[in-house]
């Protein structure tokens, strides 16, 4: 195994362009077009005996094989796929786990990516370069974010990133406060004394203040609340201090939910705020005529010029660019000649790999447009510096 393995618990939770890695694998070019992506995840398993994983990735090495006459498959370009190959044991085991493998051992290369997102896949591409935009969408939706449990004088605080979740204990304070409902289920604010009240307003204020000095991000999207609908009025004023902060709230059921059904409630607040974040930025780029721009064209000009701040990078198949083999400079079209250094040597790229390569080079901000099939965004937009 090449020294240069990168691990697979390697914490990349969200999409940082100025990741070293990932600019070094946006950055490889293999001139012979063996250069291995590959991904994997699966989240319904209607095979228990997990037989299904081994067929899809076994046709998947077969798909690429067969693209080279009988004898005519590289040996170096054999071996990355047996790497694949070897993999199937170890995705049988954890077929939910997302998987991303970029392999050349032609030029010593192997990068592994091991996440816990939610999107499944099932992908192997063998071309000049590393497809990325894959990983980018699956460490997006990675991205962590708290949420707090909220109950009258306690509260319980969980981390989450894509599918797994993790209690922190023993990190918010406890109130001491008296008179309190017996059963903490039926309208309690109904019943509480005066002083009681003041306690738990005081504690709620206490709680919120202990949120926003524990260590990490505290940036919009970062915390989701659960607590009763009969508390919420009186809970919800104590957080405008983490407005921003706060993606959604939900009822809570009982105050000794686990941790997975935890999950279960707060997922789909986060995917929901991602896909209107996501929209809120295409309205804006929509609405600013003079900075946003949409279409191939006018993001690829921008992204030449070094003009781009952010970059939304939607639905793109069969859309393709052309890249010059000699410069590597990229255009719109295959016609022609190369506008940079004159070649005819113009070969076609997925549109959509090519800008977030050349994104990444210039540390431009990616956001992969999340899953949705009721509204999808097609193409790709982006907003300019200047």
């Amino acid at each position: 195994m090449p020294a240069n393995m990168l691990s697979a618990d390697t914490q990349a939770w969200g999409i940082f362009s100025g990741t070293e890695e990932i600019q070094s694998l946006a950055a490889f070019l293999q001139p012979e077009g063996h250069a291995v992506t590959f991904c994997y995840s699966l989240h319904s398993f209607p095979d228990r005996s997990h037989h299904t994983e081994a067929v899809a990735i076994g046709k998947l090495v077969q798909d690429q094989i067969a693209k080279f006459a009988s004898g005519a498959l590289p040996k170096a370009l054999s071996k990355d796929l047996d790497v694949i190959l070897a993999m199937t044991e170890e995705i049988q085991r954890t077929p939910a786990r997302w998987r991303a493998v970029y392999t050349c051992g032609a030029q010593n290369i192997l990068r592994e990516f091991d996440l816990p997102a939610p999107e499944s896949a099932a992908r192997l591409n063998v071309a000049g370069h590393f497809f990325l935009s894959p990983l980018l969408g699956a460490m997006q939706s990675c991205r962590q974010y708290r949420v707090v449990l909220v109950e009258s004088g306690k509260a319980r605080l969980f981390e989450v990133r894509g599918t797994e979740i993790q209690e922190i204990v023993h990190s918010l304070p406890e109130g001491d406060l008296t008179r309190r409902s017996e059963d903490s289920r039926v309208g309690w604010s109904k019943h509480i004394d005066g002083n009681v009240e003041h306690q738990e307003r005081a504690w709620f204020r206490m709680l919120v203040e202990k949120l926003g000095q524990l260590p990490g991000e505290h940036g919009p999207g970062t915390l989701v609340v659960g607590c009763r609908d009969d508390m919420q009025g009186e809970l919800q004023p104590c957080f405008a201090g983490l407005e921003d902060s706060v993606i959604g709230w939900f009822h809570l059921p009982s105050f000794e939910m686990g941790a997975e059904q935890v999950l279960n409630e707060a997922r789909p607040l986060f995917e929901q705020y991602e896909q209107e974040r996501c929209r809120n930025l295409l309205h804006a780029i929509d609405e600013d005529h003079v900075h946003g721009v949409q279409g191939l064209n006018d993001v690829l000009k921008g992204l030449v010029a070094r003009r781009v701040q952010t970059i939304m990078v939607g639905d793109m198949r069969d859309q393709i660019v052309a890249e010059c083999a000699t410069c590597r400079q990229l255009q719109p079209k295959l016609t022609g000649r190369c506008a940079s250094c004159g070649s005819s040597m113009l070969v076609p790229v997925p549109a959509d790999e090519a800008l977030i390569r050349l994104a990444l080079a210039q540390k431009t901000e990616i956001l992969i447009f999340p899953h949705d099939e009721a509204k999808p965004f097609i193409g790709v937009a982006a907003m300019l510096r200047y």
